[in-house]
């Protein structure tokens, strides 16, 4: 059996929803667990807009930790070199509407901007958004992966939407598979994730996105549904005897997951609403 690879994203899909900034420490702290479970290619956070409080610190925390930063603009590239990364991860969707939604650009800009900054910093991800969309035809989406696979690693096929069947995901990933072996999938589904990690897996994936405790989902789409959770990902894997790449330690995973799951739970209401439940508690 082929082995498979874990891409943790908690950090930063699994936090960039939360409405209130994350001390530093604490982020540093899930990352150092993550670490210690096992986990080596992890996410850390975004440089985008500082509107995005739990995101507002991934500067630092990368000077801290390492790993992987998201940009999604020309000031986020610049950014990155200045931070003095390696490579940058980046997204992009065939669906001009959510490119309007999570980047206030189109489409054809969006191209723009990442083959021209490409030049000056290499891109390590490149995820397409909106890959499984019912409104989104596989033929867009090809070609989108036919146009990323000349200016990134890696090409990421993202649920979005929580629109995925397995059905979808084996159409699509044979298909983009013909087109390039770096090939990677991010799904937004519940908790029987089961036939839709099997439907990729036989369609040739071999990296997965995944968060610990399914944490996060689009903060632009209200319906998504959280990340898969890195425990059933792991899971599924030791049940079929298939081997994974990373040397995980599931005791200190499932402990990683309870402190990723509390720490987004204390974060998950403003300080105003924090306020406000507590008088309701004392009234």
């Amino acid at each position: 059996m082929n082995a498979i690879s874990l891409y943790e994203v908690s950090p930063r899909d699994g936090l960039q929803g939360l409405p209130r900034a994350i001390p530093l420490r604490k982020k540093i702290k899930l990352i150092k667990k993550l670490k210690s479970a096992g986990i080596e290619d992890i996410e850390v956070g975004s440089l985008v807009h500082p509107s995005i409080l739990p995101m507002r610190e991934s500067g630092k925390l990368y000077r801290k930790t390492g790993g992987d930063l998201l940009v999604v603009n020309e000031k986020g590239f610049d950014r990155a070199i200045e931070l003095g990364l390696e490579s940058v991860n980046v997204v992009i969707s065939p669906d001009d509407d959510f490119n309007k939604l999570n980047q206030k650009n189109t489409y054809q800009n969006i191209m723009s901007i990442y083959q021209n900054k490409c030049k000056d910093i290499p891109i390590n991800r490149l995820y397409i958004s909106c890959a499984f969309s019912t409104g989104i035809s596989q033929k867009a989406v090809l070609d989108c992966v036919k146009w990323g696979k000349d200016i990134a690693k890696y090409i990421v096929l993202c649920d979005t939407d929580s629109n995925a069947t397995a059905e979808s995901i084996a159409s699509l990933c044979s298909g983009a598979k013909a087109i390039t072996p770096n090939l990677s999938i991010h799904l937004h589904v519940d908790e029987d994730s089961t036939e839709y990690i099997k439907a990729a897996y036989d369609s040739g994936i071999r990296q997965f996105d995944c968060s610990v405790g399914g944490l996060g989902g689009c903060f632009s789409l209200d319906e998504a549904q959280g990340n898969l959770r890195t425990e059933s990902l792991v899971s599924w894997a030791l049940s079929n005897n298939i081997p994974i790449e990373e040397n995980i330690h599931v005791g200190r995973l499932i402990s990683t997951s309870e402190y990723a799951y509390n720490l987004a739970h204390s974060y998950s209401q403003t300080k105003l609403e924090k306020i406000m439940a507590r008088l309701g508690v004392l009234i």
